[in-house]
């Protein structure tokens, strides 16, 4: 069995505040038949009330508060009256085994046959370590072919080529930068954008396009693209400049 299968990492449990009076932390789940479970937690007096809502009994609801491994009470409540869950619960054991969280384990104590250690941690020895030990591989991973593709993409862009060549493999990326700058002068003056926004979006726009030649494409960036759009934005902004002095004698 793969134990970082994502449909037990993440979707056999999901977590979120308690909406019980008492308790702290919900996990809840949905089995492939239908059933509805919940589990809410108070760490500092070890209690955990464990509800279940059965999909072939709608309407009915079935629960136990459970101390330190002790059962303190098991209860049909849509009718408000005591009943043995044992049979109800017991069914569930190996989805409670996919819990992340031991502390419940421990406090439910194996009772109705659950598990007291979450199978990750079984066959582990410790679910959460292992747990980060497979996001730091998948991090590195991710870092190692990032790392590859950038010293790949470095070495191709400082070959020894004719001048022709490496202006033809620049072209289409320097177009697609200056395309972006005339499509903001576009909305400009079609007043899809304000003077400030205008100002902003081609300043920003003229830093990032010198940032993304840098980093991403390996390349020395080009400076006349840069100082176009950074021209554009020195332009909004002292036009709008213009219009605030001359507002004031309107």
């Amino acid at each position: 069995m793969n134990i970082f299968d994502k449909s037990l990492l993440h979707n056999s449990w999901k977590s979120r505040p308690s909406r019980q009076e008492g308790y702290y932390k919900n996990y809840y789940s949905d089995t492939s038949r239908g059933d509805h479970i919940e589990i809410d937690f108070n760490y500092p007096r070890q209690m955990a009330r464990i509800s279940l809502k059965p999909a072939d009994e709608p309407g009915k609801e079935y629960a136990v508060v459970i101390k330190s491994g002790t059962i303190l009470q098991e209860r049909d409540v849509t009718r408000r009256r005591p009943l043995d869950l044992n049979s109800r619960f017991s069914r569930h054991a190996r989805l409670f085994s996919y819990l992340r969280d031991e502390s419940i384990l421990k406090v439910i104590g194996g009772n109705y046959g659950l598990p007291t250690k979450p199978i990750f941690s079984e066959l582990t020895g410790d679910f959460n370590d292992a747990y980060k030990r497979f996001k730091s591989i998948r991090k590195k991973k991710f870092l190692e072919k990032l790392k590859n593709y950038l010293e790949k993409k470095h070495h191709l862009e400082n070959l020894q080529r004719p001048f022709y060549s490496s202006l033809l493999r620049r072209l289409p990326a320097e177009i697609l930068d200056i395309s972006i700058g005339f499509a903001l002068i576009a909305f400009y003056l079609s007043d899809a954008v304000s003077s400030s926004q205008f100002a902003t979006l081609s300043g920003f726009m003229g830093l990032s396009m010198g940032a993304v030649d840098w980093v991403w494409r390996q390349r020395n960036p080009f400076l006349p693209k840069i100082v176009f759009m950074l021209s554009l934005s020195g332009f909004a902004v002292f036009n709008q400049i213009q219009h605030r002095m001359w507002g004031m004698f309107i």
